[in-house]
Parts: structure tokens; sequence; C-alpha cells
């Protein structure tokens, strides 16, 4: 798997084992150039997560349904 390296001079990404020598973008040197890493986005959020507690929830799973009835 590809590394991807980030120019902290002008955020441009890039693709390799190693940073390149000079930035494309910018120019800066490869010193400028740091190691990009992705976030795990572990903290997936539901509906449910959204309200204090479940009847919170229930309530509003009910004005949804209601209003969808409206709407036809």
């Amino acid at each position: 798997m590809a590394k991807e390296w980030e120019c902290m001079e002008c955020g441009f990404v890039h693709e390799g084992a190693r940073p390149p020598k000079r930035c494309p973008e910018c120019g800066a040197p490869s010193e400028e150039f740091e190691l990009y890493e992705y976030e795990e986005d572990t903290d997936e959020l539901e509906d449910e997560d959204l309200f204090e507690d479940e009847e919170d929830w229930e309530e509003e799973e009910e004005e949804d349904f209601e209003e969808e009835e409206e709407e036809d």
C-alpha cells in the first residue's frame, strides 16, 4: 500500500514510498512533507445516539411518520 505525504506549505498530497524532492504545486522541499495519516472513524453515530433517551427517539420517529402522512 502506498503511503501518502502531505505538503505542510500548500496541502498537496503525494502518493509514494517517500515524499517527492520538491512539491509539484508550491516547490517546497521534501522536508516540508509529513506522512499523512487517516483518522479511523470508530465513533459512528446512529440516529438514536442524538437523543437523550429512547422516549425522545420514539417521539421523533412518530413526528416524522405523521409529517410523511401529511405530505401524501
